[in-house]
């Protein structure tokens, strides 16, 4: 009977009906059946328990009945303190959404794509040059150059037309490794052509040839020995480059209509 009255206390709690704490309902003896009616018919009156108060017998003739009903509703107390007040069962930081944590990944493939300094920068660029160059058949052949040196060098078109057109601030270390090593391939390639050609023409005109000296100490330059310039060999510019003097139209093509319309009007 005692358990039966601090259930109904518990529910009629959580639902703001005046009744004594829950403390000092336990600590009162056991409610008599008078007590326990009052109380339903009170719940009955304010129609704020969706459910009806189980009336125990007043006899102590059937104790296992009296039990069982001060179980059920002790359980649907239960039920319904969880429910109206989750906080009070688990703690908020656990009952609370959990925040996105940021985590630093480190593989291989991020620490091989390390970027690299401005100079390597320069270095890539010179070799992109160098690269499209020999590749290209002619003035209107660098786009389909650089798409062919794309290819070879498993390298994103992107990345050669920045080193071309618009160089980036920093380059990949992959992309800086794979231009290198497709420009020491062609280099060695373009010494060996140079070599046979040094040789066929060796055959052809002679070991005396201006042409064929010249080869020879481009690739002894190749091979890091010292040359010295000689009149076959010319020295490098030091100072600016000489300009070269306008060449004049001939006379048979100044009298055309629109030869005049590329010069500046007065």
């Amino acid at each position: 009977m005692g358990v039966a009255s601090t259930a109904g206390a518990f529910g009629l709690r959580l639902f703001r009906i005046p009744i004594a704490p829950v403390e000092r309902v336990a600590a009162l003896p056991m409610a008599s059946a008078t007590v326990v009616r009052r109380s339903q018919a009170a719940a009955r009156s304010s129609r704020l328990l969706p459910w009806r108060l189980p009336a125990p017998e007043p006899s102590a003739a059937s104790p296992t009945r009296a039990s069982a009903s001060a179980a059920k509703l002790s359980a649907v107390a239960l039920l319904c303190l969880v429910r109206s007040a989750p906080s009070l069962i688990c703690p908020p930081s656990l009952s609370g959404p959990k925040k996105p944590q940021r985590d630093l990944r480190v593989c291989k493939k991020l620490l091989r794509v390390a970027q690299m300094s401005s100079a390597d920068v320069s270095r890539a660029q010179t070799w992109a040059d160098d690269l499209i160059r020999w590749e290209a058949t002619g003035w209107g052949d660098a786009g389909n150059a650089m798409r062919r040196v794309a290819t070879r060098a498993r390298v994103p078109f992107s990345k050669l037309w920045a080193l071309k057109y618009r160089p980036p601030k920093e380059i990949a270390s992959h992309v800086l490794s794979r231009l290198e090593a497709v420009h020491a391939a062609e280099r060695e390639r373009q010494l060996r052509k140079l070599a046979d050609e040094a040789s066929l023409t060796a055959t052809v005109a002679g070991p005396d040839h201006a042409a064929v000296r010249a080869a020879e100490a481009l690739l002894r330059a190749a091979d890091g020995a010292p040359v010295e310039p000689g009149p076959d060999v010319a020295a490098a510019p030091v100072g600016p480059a000489a300009r070269r003097p306008r060449r004049t139209a001939a006379p048979e093509l100044t009298d055309l209509p629109l030869f005049g319309a590329m010069e500046p009007r007065p």
